[in-house]
């Protein structure tokens, strides 16, 4: 049992710096807009945009949380 456990932690310990070092490049698009308007005329401001990050395998797992 206690080998088991062992090797558990040894497989474990040997994964995580795995899930650290690689890196992945994660983009995210964005768009909005304005809306202005009166009786005679609307203007309509529109602005887009993208965001990213350089992060690991792990970093990006927890970044739902």
């Amino acid at each position: 049992m206690v080998r088991k456990s062992l090797v558990a932690v040894v497989v474990l310990a040997a994964i995580f710096p795995l899930l650290m070092y690689p890196k992945v490049h994660v983009l995210r698009g964005s768009a909005g807009g304005a809306l202005y308007w009166n009786a005679n005329e609307a203007l309509l401001f529109m602005s887009a945009g993208i965001t990213g990050a350089r992060v690991s395998y792990l970093r990006y797992a927890l970044s739902l949380f």
